[in-house]
């Protein structure tokens, strides 16, 4: 028994036969109507949208008995030849299989002889990205001068990897991937010549599997024909590929919309004691948000999914638009978060409760942040300063139970002097506050710190020095020393809430008293150290990076540091990578350059001390220059 495949089966052969591409037919076409054909063609496009296709297509035009012409004739010896595959003008090489460059120049060797057969001698190369470096190269020279009875067609799905030099030489086609409604059509038309049964929303399902490519929905008409034993119905399309049914996400709809924990609770034991698959489900259920929202503010749905017009209708006027964007943005989420989460379910029952926990709000309240025991007393919390803005880009986050709870208590910024500082760093601050000790303190050095050079002198024995009363130490002239100690004073604060989320943020206290509130460790420590907080929104922040951090390109560290500010200052906060040269201090240059003052203001100390001049005179030896060393 031969069967052939309806992919090759119902293979077009003429350009009214294709299915979209009117773009290159036309081009094409208008080619051989004006005699104008290029010597060198480059279709390119994802799998299965028509690319060899068009080029046996082109080359029967090109070697029509009747031609060259755009409607070939379909019944002469050449376009029957091309259909049957033994036209011998017509070179098929499958690059994949021969990538060497001997294979090129064999292939090549015989460019320069006449057509046996044909008008035109056609190498149709597939899957051209394959060649080698060294086959692209040989090929060049031909590419660029063939011989006027030679043409190149030239197939592939991933243009970028093919050198200029190639794509120069070449007219250039991009094929597009095929539309649900064209795909859909395309199978009725098949399965009607075919004398098969089907139901409209199964052809709709298998097009939508397909992705835009019309041999995966053959193939997949295929599968479902021998599944459906020739009948094919909505509910068995479901059930060979895998997809949730309809009723399980008009489910999920009814619950949220009731928005009634016991009803939520049914419908979480029912969808685990059937086994859902909670990643389909998820995928469903936000394409339903789609139609919904298509629904709300287009008057329609422009893609068919599992909700019926009436149900479109009858949803979105129930649903409150700010709402369903909230569940649509919960459920974007969620396909990051479900990876993070011990398994699937959770993940996804997490996710529902969510969308009932949360709602729009007018930005009057925001959802309260937790203060663990590592937060600042009496300090601001970030959603705080960011409620100040009075341009919200698009409605927070609210829970829904904290509408009937009491107000929530604004933090007041306090009046007290500024004694209990924010400490950012509080090993920085104890190494700072013991330099600063010493300095108030006359430094007592020892003889053992000064690298000392003996003056020659003839051995004698070692004169006893009377014990040595060390001068008070001149105090130098006052230097004012930058401290990079986070200092959020009653104006800092001020400021920082007047300038308003989305603004650049330039101040360097603010992101080492955001990072001791993250309490970050190890590596997502060292990152945050060496970024700059260069702008904020309500929902994204944006970190430049240090040259080094750039080129470690660590995302363990990266990961770990969203999720902190997750955890501990919103969910709902995405952190962003810039790029552009850092502008500003970070905080570990700032406590770099703090340690370099600290250590020059010794240095200056040092070198105007009497003492050590009385050291160097009683014992009669001369200091090496540069050799006092500062250690705290």
């Amino acid at each position: 028994m031969t069967y052939q495949v309806l992919a090759r089966k119902w293979r077009p052969k003429n350009f009214s036969e294709l299915v979209g591409q009117t773009h290159v037919m036309q081009a094409l076409s208008n080619a051989l109507e004006q005699q104008r054909v290029h010597h060198a063609y480059l279709f390119t496009g994802t799998r299965g949208v028509g690319k060899t296709t068009i080029a046996r297509i082109f080359s029967k035009a090109l070697n029509c008995e009747q031609g060259p012409s755009a409607h070939p004739c379909g019944q002469c010896s050449a376009c029957l030849a091309i259909d049957q595959g033994r036209f011998v003008d017509l070179i098929e090489v499958d690059a994949a299989s021969r990538t060497k460059v001997e294979d090129t120049r064999e292939i090549l060797d015989n460019v320069q002889y006449a057509p046996t057969q044909g008008r035109f001698k056609v190498y149709l190369i597939d899957e051209v990205h394959m060649l080698s470096k060294s086959s692209f190269n040989a090929l060049l020279k031909t590419l660029e001068e063939p011989p006027p009875h030679v043409k190149f067609l030239l197939a592939t799905t991933e243009p970028h990897k093919l050198p200029i030099t190639v794509l120069s030489r070449c007219l250039q086609f991009n094929l597009l991937r095929l539309t649900t409604v064209q795909l859909e059509q395309h199978l009725a038309m098949i399965l009607t010549a075919e004398a098969l049964a089907f139901e409209p929303g199964g052809l709709a399902l298998i097009a939508k599997a397909a992705d835009g490519s019309a041999r995966d929905a053959l193939s997949l008409l295929d599968q479902a024909i021998a599944y459906c034993a020739g009948n094919i119905t909505q509910a068995a399309v479901q059930t060979m590929l895998g997809l949730v049914s309809p009723q399980q996400v008009q489910a999920v709809l009814t619950t949220l919309q009731s928005g009634q924990s016991p009803a939520l609770k049914a419908l979480l034991l029912d969808l685990a004691a059937t086994g859902v698959d909670y990643m389909a489900l998820l995928n469903q259920l936000l394409a339903s948000f789609h139609q919904l929202a298509q629904t709300q503010f287009l008057g329609e749905a422009l893609d068919s999914g599992d909700l019926t017009s009436a149900q479109l209708q009858e949803w979105s006027a129930a649903i409150d638009p700010a709402r369903l964007q909230v569940w649509y943005q919960i459920g974007l989420r969620a396909q990051q978060d479900i990876r993070l989460a011990p398994d699937v379910r959770m993940g996804f029952e997490m996710m529902l409760m969510r969308m009932f926990a949360f709602k729009p709000s007018d930005g009057s309240s925001r959802p309260a942040i937790s203060n663990s025991a590592a937060s600042v007393t009496n300090a601001p919390s970030i959603d705080t300063v960011m409620s100040s803005n009075p341009v919200a880009t698009q409605p927070p986050l609210v829970p829904a139970a904290a509408e009937a709870s009491a107000p929530v208590q604004q933090h007041q910024v306090r009046e007290t002097p500024p004694s209990l500082e924010l400490d950012a760093f509080p090993a920085l601050k104890a190494r700072v506050a013991r330099v600063q000790k010493r300095q108030n303190a006359s430094p007592e050095l020892n003889s053992e710190s000064v690298t000392t050079v003996q003056e020659q002198q003839p051995a004698v024995p070692e004169p006893t020095i009377p014990e040595l009363v060390p001068p008070p130490l001149a105090e130098p002239a006052p230097t004012e020393v930058a401290s990079i100690e986070p200092m959020l004073t009653e104006s800092s604060i001020e400021q920082t809430a007047a300038a308003g989320v989305g603004l650049p943020v330039a101040d360097l206290d603010s992101w080492i008293a955001m990072i001791d509130q993250l309490q970050p460790t190890g590596m997502a420590l060292a990152l945050a150290q060496q970024a700059c907080w260069v702008k904020r929104e309500e929902q994204a922040w944006w970190l430049a990076l240090d040259s080094m951090q750039l080129q470690a390109n660590n995302e363990v560290a990266w990961q770990n540091l969203q999720k902190l500010v997750w955890e501990k200052i919103s969910p709902d906060i995405t952190l962003h990578k810039l790029s552009e040269p850092l502008t500003g201090l970070t905080p570990a240059q700032a406590m770099k350059d703090q340690k370099q003052q600290q250590e020059q203001l010794w240095m200056e100390a040092l070198e105007q001390s009497t003492v050590l001049a009385n050291i160097e005179a009683q014992l009669g030896m001369t200091r090496l220059h540069n050799s006092l060393k500062v250690s705290y």
